[in-house]
């Protein structure tokens, strides 16, 4: 897709490790083995999240997380909207246990434009997605990328959509099911774990630490009982703080300067 229109778009750092509009300089974190950090699924079959959304502690829009069950599967919802109305929604389709990903949506929309990444995640043998064959993955996974531009926004044939595969790695997750992801781990100081993100918008794959560093009770937040979780991609930081309730919901995520905490 059009890199200047999403660098335009101010919503699309907002929950990324590498995002879009940095990929250029993304590269693999050096790390240890990867492998499945999803330990226990903390949510109800519904739920949903707020939180504002700043830039420099600029407020410049609000993000809403939302899980709604299908199934077997999850569904889970990041959409973050500003005043401008231009908005960034991700829908990820995932196994409710697993939570590995089995399809979704990236959309992002300004006044003028229009950009959807879609994908379908096929395991060898499965065959869930049509002209993809998972046999030449040492996995056996593959996904299939398929970009598109509307101009105008409300047009209903996209400009020339483009698509690829792209080989999954075992031990692989989506990008767009990050925050989600990380409430799913086992929560104690000093637990350490790599994983592949996959980020679809750019076809990119990289390795991701995640830290539990310690536990707090005072968060950007508020005051909260919480752990406090350090991910590491492509040599930068990113923190999170997640509560040490059961449901371990995120209170507030730092992304370089982008950050948003939870609204009650």
């Amino acid at each position: 897709m059009n890199e200047a229109r999403r660098r335009a778009t101010l919503l699309v750092l907002a929950a990324v490790l590498c995002g879009s509009a940095t990929a250029a300089a993304c590269q693999t974190l050096e790390a240890p083995a990867t492998s499945d950090i999803v330990a226990g699924i903390p949510w109800a079959d519904r739920e949903e999240y707020t939180y504002v959304l700043r830039d420099d502690n600029k407020i410049i829009g609000s993000t809403v997380l939302s899980v709604e069950r299908d199934g077997d599967n999850f569904q889970l919802i990041q959409r973050s909207t500003d005043p401008k109305g231009n908005i960034d929604q991700a829908t990820i389709v995932v196994d409710a246990e697993t939570l590995k990903p089995l399809g979704g949506t990236r959309s992002i929309t300004d006044e003028k434009h229009r950009e959807v990444a879609a994908s379908c995640y096929d395991v060898e043998g499965q065959d869930r997605c049509p002209e993809v064959d998972g046999a030449d993955c040492d996995s056996g996974i593959i996904v299939r990328i398929e970009e598109q531009i509307f101009d105008p926004t409300d047009e209903a044939t996209p400009d020339v959509p483009r698509r690829a595969p792209l080989c999954v790695p075992e031990h692989s997750y989506d990008n767009d099911t990050s925050l989600f992801l990380w409430r799913t781990i086992a929560f104690e100081k000093g637990y350490l774990q790599n994983y592949t993100t996959i980020l679809t918008g750019t076809r990119r794959k990289q390795t991701v630490r995640v830290e539990v560093v310690d536990r707090v009770t005072d968060t950007p937040a508020g005051a909260y009982d919480a752990w406090v979780l350090v991910i590491a991609a492509d040599g930068k930081q990113q923190r999170a703080w997640y509560s040490a309730d059961d449901d371990h919901r995120l209170l507030a995520y730092q992304n370089e300067s982008f950050s948003f905490t939870l609204e009650e």
